[in-house]
């Protein structure tokens, strides 16, 4: 959403804020009206977040992500299908002198999300090794030990436009492609390269590790968390639900106001790790704010 008072900084925000924190003390009812408010019809100074203005491509917009499953021929495996795979789209608009204006879904390059086979020294595609040096300066992004802070900013040559949250295909294997390149000397020289890297910046980790935590920033390391990866530095990695992190399932259901598993229940990664570093977040931007207000009031 745009900032309707630039002048003003994050504080401009505090409206949208405050609306956050209020929802808590709302009942159902009045909680829901907030929200229909704020999606649809705009508060104070803000429009609707639901405006086709926040999902423009000029590089400012918000996107819009889908998660597709694409079925697959009969009797081709236990799941019938051919994976899960997540999409992101920004809306184009284009209205020519005197002609009808029209507005396309165009698709998005994943961001944090490259081919894995860029790991794989072995892989012919020559933008792997402009990648993997890429890869060694954005290291420092991924040694932390909070995985609310693991970040990567990948240029947009190194990113995929599909992620295939059931790991179908060499594109979404990242351990799998990083250890096959294992079996070269140019492999062994990378991991060396990755090894050196981490100590220079003070880390204990090992390559291997780090490569989980890169696979975290993409759509199919957040939504689908496999049983054996380590993040190492006793940093537990963030779990989903079967591939979602709202549970629309009756048993992930939870008790709510309406009485006993009467709403969607949310996944461990969404309430041991995102959410409360969120509400921490939106806690302390209101204290600041307020405490501001409150300065400003009493000058």
């Amino acid at each position: 959403m745009p900032n309707p008072s630039p002048e003003l900084g994050l504080a401009a925000c505090q409206p949208v804020a405050e609306l956050w924190a209020n929802l808590s003390r709302q009942s159902p009812d009045d909680r829901r009206a907030a929200l229909e408010q704020f999606y649809f019809e705009g508060i104070g100074a803000f429009p609707p977040v639901v405006s086709s203005s926040n999902f423009g491509s000029d590089g400012k917009g918000g996107r819009i992500r889908t998660g597709e499953f694409v079925a697959a021929p009969a009797n081709s495996g236990p799941f019938n299908t051919q994976g899960w795979r997540n999409y992101q789209f920004q809306l184009a608009v284009n209205c020519p002198d005197g002609g009808i204006c029209t507005a396309r879904m165009i698709p998005q390059a994943l961001p944090g999300t490259p081919p894995a086979r860029f790991l794989n020294v072995n892989d012919p595609d020559p933008r792997g090794v402009d990648f993997r040096a890429e890869f060694l300066r954005q290291l420092s992004g991924l040694i932390g030990s909070d995985p609310n802070q693991f970040s990567v900013n990948y240029p947009a040559q190194f990113l995929m436009f599909e992620s295939n949250l059931t790991e179908i295909g060499a594109d979404n294997k990242y351990s799998d492609q990083f250890q096959a390149g294992m079996a070269s000397a140019e492999g062994q020289q990378f991991r060396s390269l990755m090894q050196q890297r981490l100590t220079e910046l003070g880390s204990n980790l090992t390559p291997e590790q780090v490569v989980w935590r890169m696979r975290s920033q993409t759509c199919d390391g957040c939504h689908n968390v496999p049983d054996n990866v380590d993040f190492g530095g006793g940093v537990t990695p963030p779990k989903s639900f079967l591939f979602a992190h709202d549970g629309d399932n009756l048993p992930q259901f939870e008790d709510g106001e309406d009485g006993p598993m009467s709403r969607y229940g949310i996944s461990p990664a969404l309430r041991d790790v995102f959410l409360p570093y969120r509400l921490q977040n939106l806690q302390n931007f209101l204290n600041t704010t307020q405490s501001g207000n409150t300065a400003a009031r009493a000058k």
